[in-house]
């Protein structure tokens, strides 16, 4: 019973000194934390031309709106994609997609470590993506639409495959997604599962975020 009256003469202070206030009293709403994730994407050299570039982007701009919405309701944390390039796969990546395809497949575990080593020593975005009309294989299955290898995002490039579908771009959106979500570093943010949503929790996702953002200065769009 204590408890209950000096929790009301609480509640009843706390509302006198709002209506106090004055008209100039502003309330400060709780924003969610705004992130930032730099990737440049790279069209395949064997699928697209230069001319279809126009029409790529556009549809790259409605995959990263639904792969945002899916990531702040899962995170609890705004993130937004900032473009560093789009261009098209230079003559050796070109060479080593159709070196590295069979039967409209593309091996991505091979691919994706020689783009890793590729862009080694340069300034790199934190995703590198290329956008492919092919679809991809592993050593356990065929026909993937979306990969990745590498769980070190927002500390080193992550090299990426998207298969592009101009009718299906929030499909495309969730499979980006889940890119962004399985290439983070997990062993930094734990625990992964049930606890996942707890507030402590969040809180780290907010801090692992922040370390994104690379090689921003350079964003043409």
């Amino acid at each position: 019973m204590r408890g209950f009256i000096g929790a009301l003469a609480f509640a009843l202070f706390a509302f006198c000194i709002a209506g106090q206030a004055g008209p100039h009293t502003t309330v400060r709403r709780k924003h969610l934390p705004k992130r930032i994730i730099t990737i440049a994407y790279l069209l395949d050299g064997n699928g697209f031309s230069k001319e279809e570039a126009s029409k790529v982007e556009e549809w790259l701009r409605l995959v990263q709106q639904e792969a945002q919405h899916k990531l702040k309701e899962e995170f609890q944390v705004e993130i937004t994609f900032i473009i560093t390039e789009i261009n098209m796969t230079d003559s050796n990546l070109t060479e080593k997609i159709i070196n590295w395809s069979s039967g409209g497949l593309i091996r991505a575990t091979t691919f994706l470590e020689y783009v890793k080593q590729y862009y080694k020593t340069r300034k790199n975005p934190d995703i590198i993506c290329v956008i492919t009309k092919d679809k991809m294989c592993d050593e356990d299955r065929a026909g993937y639409l979306a990969y990745f290898k590498h769980k070190t995002l927002c500390k080193a490039m992550v090299p990426m495959l998207l298969t592009y579908n101009q009718t299906k771009a929030t499909d495309a959106g969730e499979h980006l997604y889940k890119l962004v979500e399985k290439s983070a570093d997990t062993d930094k943010v734990k625990p992964w599962n049930e606890y996942y949503h707890t507030t402590s929790n969040k809180g780290k996702w907010k801090k692992y975020f922040r370390k994104c953002k690379k090689n921003q200065e350079t964003s043409k769009h």
